[in-house]
């Protein structure tokens, strides 16, 4: 966003069997981020995550 916030663009849904991804299902209707009770769009700076709190293959 402009403003440097995030605004939503598709909900993903993972679905997992015995460890592992086994299917990745993309929702790209909006009003499903309320229906989930997400908000519809996050300031900057929100969600931010420490990067050394990743393993070092995720960079």
């Amino acid at each position: 966003a402009p403003d440097g916030g995030y605004d939503p663009y598709v909900l993903q849904v993972l679905t997992c069997r015995e460890g592992a991804v086994a299917r990745i299902t993309a929702f790209r209707d909006l009003r499903l981020f309320a229906v989930f009770g997400l908000p519809a769009r996050l300031p900057a700076g929100a969600g931010g995550r420490d990067q050394s709190a990743l393993p070092s293959w995720m960079g």
